[in-house]
């Protein structure tokens, strides 16, 4: 089983990184991806198969072995992958933007390994204290009824769906992976705020994974601002004990005869999505907030909320230079905080920074518009006033009493 899974981590890495393209070249030669939108075509995907769910005991060979994996977190490893390279593709250079759309997923339930949901079986039913009635009766009684239960894709697509709940936007990013790593390149995504990274992984060795944050290039958001802080991580993950860990159910224990429904129960390795905060595992000499370690056997991702620094010259600065411009009142205040801009009569964007530089609060204001800051803590507060466009028009330092 070590070796079978040692083998398939190399294979799904040399897929992602090289076959994968190599399928997309040839279907652009005929649909033309790369060409102008009047003469290539769109491409959407209406279905999503793992094709692993014919039963059959004459199956080629590649076929039977692809069962080996489905239902394992060898599975979800390269169905998350597949899905955020798949992403990725509208902004590969080679191609036009944004001609890919991802449309429908088509095993959303059945009876195979490799749905999102299927019927949960006998041994299933007993982990999860399901066998009652009506589901612990005969299959011909016309009260039976199936126990759904969420499989591998399922908690795949619930742990990628933030990037389009909340409209994240890609961000081209390097890592550097060691050449005989099974590991994927991660994946990062901003929020539209330009609040926090969302950083997808995949770490199918046995050992933590551990990624460095250089955010140096986040500055280029936030003129004036001398570094960005980072924020202590949460991981949003399924980890695994092995590689061949499943969620209940797998053509592997229809392999292993060692295994029943009666006296020798399958395994249960995997039932759901964890999230706890980043532990580093990195050597003192990095700081704890930019290591983001990686469970072994886990894929996910990190969100790591960060803000920009501004040097305290700058902040006074923008406080003279804005006297005139900006009205905050009262201040000190306890309830409400009222703005003005002169002259100004979009929505303003206000953000208000903590004297750890850490966002407490935003809110999207007409001009002359009151905060309302009754629930922040005592203390000094910095105000950031922008505009529709994300242009930083000035701070203004406050106290809440």
């Amino acid at each position: 089983m070590d070796s079978a899974f040692r083998y398939i981590k190399k294979q799904f890495k040399r897929f992602i990184k090289t076959e994968f393209k190599e399928s997309w070249l040839a279907w652009n030669e005929d649909l033309g991806f790369d060409l102008p939108e009047e003469d290539g075509k769109e491409l959407w995907t209406t279905e999503h198969n793992y094709k692993d769910a014919d039963n059959s005991t004459t199956l080629p060979g590649d076929i039977r072995r692809l069962r080996t994996y489905s239902g394992t977190f060898m599975q979800g490893m390269i169905n998350l992958e597949w899905y955020l390279k798949n992403i990725k593709m509208n902004y590969d250079p080679n191609y036009r933007n944004n001609f890919y759309t991802i449309s429908a997923f088509h095993n959303w339930g059945g009876g195979g390994y490799a749905e999102m949901l299927s019927p949960a079986n006998s041994r299933e039913k007993i982990f999860y204290g399901l066998n009652v009635w009506p589901y612990n009766l005969p299959s011909s009684d016309p009260d039976y009824r199936n126990y759904y239960l969420r499989r591998i894709p399922y908690f795949v697509y619930e742990l990628a769906h933030i990037i389009t709940k909340l409209d994240l936007e890609y961000m081209k990013t390097n890592f550097t992976v060691d050449l005989k790593s099974s590991n994927v390149q991660p994946t990062v995504f901003i929020d539209a705020n330009r609040e926090n990274l969302y950083i997808f992984f995949t770490n199918v060795n046995p050992d933590f994974q551990n990624l460095i944050l250089n955010t140096t290039g986040l500055l280029g958001f936030y003129p004036g601002a001398d570094k960005i802080q980072v924020f202590p991580a949460t991981i949003h993950y399924i980890s695994a004990e092995q590689p061949y860990s499943t969620i209940g159910k797998s053509s592997l224990f229809e392999m292993n005869k060692c295994y029943n429904l009666t006296d020798n129960l399958h395994p249960m390795g995997i039932d759901s999505i964890h999230t706890t905060s980043n532990v580093s595992e990195c050597s003192p000499a990095v700081s704890g907030n930019r290591c983001l370690s990686a469970l072994p056997y886990s894929f996910g991702y990190f969100k790591v909320p960060f803000a920009p620094h501004y040097p305290e010259a700058r902040l006074l600065e923008d406080a003279n230079f804005l006297e005139t411009k900006i009205k905050i009142y009262p201040n000190p205040t306890s309830e409400v905080v009222n703005i003005t801009y002169e002259g100004h009569v979009d929505p303003l964007i206000i953000k208000i920074y903590g004297s750890n530089s850490k966002l407490c609060l935003q809110s999207t204001i007409s001009a002359n518009e009151v905060v309302d800051i009754s629930n922040l803590p005592s203390g000094n507060y910095i105000i950031e006033i922008s505009n529709q466009s994300n242009e930083i028009l000035g701070t203004k330092p406050f106290v809440k009493i």
